[in-house]
């Protein structure tokens, strides 16, 4: 047997959604939908073809060819001679192993198949099946409907799990529009149109992307079926070159009850939210209290909880509402607050900081309001919050509000919009509530708040700010945000090149050490500044080797990555063992991936170390 990689490279990690190109191809990047014609399965000038191992020769069961024994057709997909019922489980695992037998004495170059069954075959036959590298695994399910794709989701999550992440999952039978976004935003690469034909035939149309009855022709209503199938499909291709794909799921599920059904049972903490993308522009909609549940979301609050520190300095909080524009603190409202701020505290402004309440995130500290999807969401404003909304939202700011030193004091200062989640914070939090009613930047409330502000500063005589502490602490916030919350960097003596909102350099004795951009909250650490942390970043990256070659980092060479890596974190990469960093780059895929992908790109290396002293080793 000839070994041979998947034929797949991920091009772009976003969840279990992966852009999964063939190297050295021009076939476009999945996801794929297959079209089921009378000359087989076929997208453009790729087939794919089912085949079975007899005993002295391979048999094609799409187009009715023999071959030999030791020849494998192009993008074949192998499947056991016998398929016995779930209920002769020692009979279906024999077939499975007599195929596998059969294909370890053939040798093979091409990328190929398995069917796969998840809901009668055990983990111990997928761990067989994957030594022999294949690209596609296509499952065996019967005709889905709503009653049994759920538990399929859940096989194809745990399938996902099991399998590397550059091996593409093909769904046979394919599923009727609207259902087609889920199966891709949970990890199915490839779809077939034969729902079409299958639905057709039960008298159903797909006609305005609903599932009906209708009168119409068999013929007649397989062509509608087709054209849906089809454009719901390209509607899919288009949302992931501009937007997040999971909104296209919401927004299914608001148009398709089968949808909705399915998120509402479906457990999406199984997602692994190390594997969504960090570095996204597109913009959010968050519309309903799904969105309390997406992986942005939940990726923000379980981040923020675990890596932002409270910075010192600050004695006071200001709790007040989001606002529409983004990031915050460009809107109207709140530089009227700031206005308030610096007119109560003079010299001393920076000892009090602006947090935003907000649904669906919960809470947001200034510090942290230009990262995505903070500085990236909308949201439709009625001042009206649902029971699930309240609860989620004021749990998550209660956490974080937690971290707070017990000496800082809280003031709250809202719309009447967010008085059952002050309600709930004030539960186990202690605030002090200026204004909780209509119009909170009113003549009155302004005032309310000025005089509340006052009597903080003339309380707070020892403390005074120094000089560039606001984007000082940002600075660290974001290093943290990416690097972790032990990552710790001297940034004393600082100099600052450049103006918001466009890029900062930052010099440190005459040397480059960060460059940021506080319009896409991202932070980018050049060497001599990571030779003035202490090196306890948890995005790392080791390699098989003490030198970094090029300016891409392939996965070829690593031996190791952090699994808190998401796709567009920075990472340091390591020689090995970690025993000396040799440079800096930005992680094209997920840690998570990272260690089980077979080929491809991981990282782009922005920067190199040159000179590494003992210390840094140290």
């Amino acid at each position: 047997m000839v070994e041979l990689l998947t034929v797949f490279q991920i091009e772009k990690e976003d969840g279990n959604v992966r852009k999964l190109s063939i190297r050295g191809s021009s076939i476009k990047p999945t996801p794929w939908l297959f079209k089921v014609t009378n000359d087989g399965i076929r997208l453009d000038d790729l087939s794919l073809s089912q085949i079975y191992l007899a005993e002295n020769e391979i048999v094609s069961l799409d187009i009715n060819e023999i071959n030999p024994l030791n020849e494998i057709p192009h993008w074949s997909i192998i499947s056991p001679v016998l398929a016995p019922a779930p209920e002769f489980q020692e009979s279906l695992e024999f077939e499975y192993n007599l195929m596998l037998d059969r294909l370890e004495k053939i040798d093979y170059n091409i990328p190929f198949g398995f069917i796969f069954d998840p809901f009668t075959l055990p983990e111990s036959i997928l761990r067989e099946m994957l030594k022999f590298n294949p690209s596609i695994f296509a499952l065996r399910t019967s005709h889905l409907n709503s009653y049994s794709i759920l538990p399929l989701l859940e096989k194809i999550m745990n399938l996902r799990n099991l399998i590397s992440p550059n091996i593409a999952l093909y769904l046979p039978g394919g599923v009727s529009v609207g259902l087609q976004s889920l199966l891709v935003a949970l990890g199915v690469d490839i779809l077939d149109d034969s729902v079409s034909a299958f639905s057709a035939f039960q008298g159903l149309s797909f006609d305005d992307f609903m599932v009906k009855q209708s009168d119409l022709k068999t013929e007649v209503l397989i062509k509608i079926n087709q054209s849906f199938v089809d454009l719901d499909f390209r509607l899919i291709e288009s949302t992931l070159k501009v937007r997040d794909l999971w909104e296209r799921v919401y927004r299914d599920m608001h148009s398709n009850p089968s949808v909705a059904t399915l998120i509402k049972k479906f457990d999406f903490s199984s997602l692994n939210l190390s594997k969504f993308a960090v570095d996204k522009k597109n913009p959010l909609y968050f519309i309903g209290d799904e969105s309390l549940f997406h992986p942005s979301v939940q990726l923000y609050q379980k981040r923020t909880l675990e890596r932002y520190n409270f910075p010192e300095g600050i004695k006071y909080i200001l709790l007040v509402p989001c606002s529409s524009k983004k990031p915050y603190h460009l809107s109207k409202t709140h530089q009227t607050y700031q206005s308030l701020i610096n007119k109560a505290f003079r010299k001393k402004k920076d000892i009090i900081s602006i947090w935003s309440l907000t649904s669906p995130l919960g809470l947001v500290p200034s510090e942290l309001e230009s990262i995505y999807p903070v500085s990236s969401y909308d949201i439709p404003v009625s001042g009206d919050w649902s029971e699930l909304e309240v609860n989620v939202t004021s749990k998550f700011a209660v956490n974080l509000l937690k971290k707070v030193p017990k000496d800082v004091k809280i003031l709250a200062h809202t719309s009447k919009g967010y008085q059952k989640m002050i309600s709930q914070i004030q539960k186990e939090i202690n605030l002090d509530v200026s204004w909780i009613d209509d119009s909170p930047l009113g003549s009155d409330a302004r005032s309310v708040l000025l005089n509340k502000l006052k009597v903080c500063a003339d309380s707070s005589q020892n403390f005074e700010s120094t000089k560039n502490q606001k984007w000082i602490r940002k600075m660290i916030a974001l290093l943290q945000w990416n690097h972790g919350s032990e990552f710790q960097v001297d940034l004393e003596n600082i100099m600052f090149r450049g103006r918001l909102p466009y890029t900062i350099t930052v010099y440190q004795r005459k040397s480059q050490i960060l460059s940021w951009n506080d319009s896409e909250g991202r932070i980018k650490l050049f060497p001599n500044c990571f030779m003035l942390s202490n090196k306890n970043s948890i995005s790392w990256v080791e390699l098989d080797g003490d030198e970094l070659k090029g300016s891409t980092l392939f996965s070829v060479g690593v031996t190791k990555a952090s699994e808190e890596i998401n796709p567009g974190d920075e990472v340091i990469i390591y020689s090995k063992n970690r025993e000396k960093p040799l440079g800096i780059g930005k992680a094209l895929i997920s840690g998570y991936s990272m260690n089980r992908v077979m080929n491809g790109a991981v990282a782009k290396v922005h920067s190199k170390f040159k000179s590494i002293p003992e210390e840094v080793i140290a």
